[in-house]
């Protein structure tokens, strides 16, 4: 595998390892593209589009209610500026239920930082955030 690929595969690697962390402000401004943009499956309360601002800022009220980010990577496949990623979460809450999910991810990258993502998740499952 090519030098770049394997690069982007790690910026990608790093989004959702560091960034899942209490530190992800910080790691998403540095790996976000000034014009990111991210986009959630239709009928779940991350749907919609969202700029690199809007990321930054608008995720911290779902992380408020996990008290673990357990997010595992299944695998992960990169071809030219694109890279996919299938997951699996297990996430314990603060109110003692349990948030587990499956996702597809699509990301874009540019000039070496992460331009756009697409999620694919069971909005049922995500429900459990919000109730």
């Amino acid at each position: 595998m090519s030098d770049r690929l394997e690069f982007n595969k790690g910026l990608v690697k790093r989004y959702l390892d560091d960034g899942m962390t209490e530190n992800r402000v910080a790691v998403w401004s540095e790996i976000l593209h000034e014009d990111f943009t991210f986009w959630g499956v239709p009928t779940s309360p991350a749907s919609g589009t969202r700029n690199r601002e809007q990321m930054l800022e608008g995720f911290g009220s779902l992380f408020d209610r996990i008290e673990s980010v357990n997010l595992y990577i299944d695998d992960m496949i990169a071809e030219g500026d694109r890279v996919v990623v299938e997951a699996h979460s297990h996430c314990p809450l603060k109110n003692g239920k349990v948030y587990e999910n499956d996702y597809a991810f699509l990301y874009k990258i540019k000039d070496d930082k992460i331009i756009e993502m697409r999620e694919f998740l069971s909005t049922e499952a995500l429900n459990i955030l919000v109730d």
